[in-house]
């Protein structure tokens, strides 16, 4: 874009080096860019790290699952087994399916 109204970036005294510079840097970037992701997704501590994470979650998943039903009766202790995340979002569904029956209903 520089290159192409070059005439006028000559009026206001424009340093065609930056021009240049910043020419050379796009086309380094990308380089940069694709070596640095490759190191991020090839580590050996990242992999080892997202095992881990997966392992425990399923885990956590299973004891949850668990609880909640060998618990189904006793509301005091089913607390700790439900996931804070999925009531949330729950909570969020009915309460637009509400709003959205509420609309409805008043037209």
């Amino acid at each position: 874009m520089g290159k192409v109204h070059a005439d006028l970036l000559s009026v206001i005294g424009f340093d065609f080096s930056i021009l240049a510079r910043a020419e050379q840097v796009a086309k380094e970037l990308p380089e940069l860019h694709g070596h640095k992701s490759a190191a991020l997704t090839t580590s050996p501590n990242k992999i080892k790290r997202d095992q881990i994470f997966s392992l425990l979650k399923l885990k956590v998943d299973e004891i949850r699952a668990c609880g909640r039903y060998v618990f189904r009766n006793n509301s005091e202790r089913l607390k700790g087994y439900r996931s804070v995340y999925l009531k949330q979002k729950n909570d969020r569904v009915a309460r637009s399916k509400k709003m959205i029956n509420r609309d409805f209903d008043s037209k």
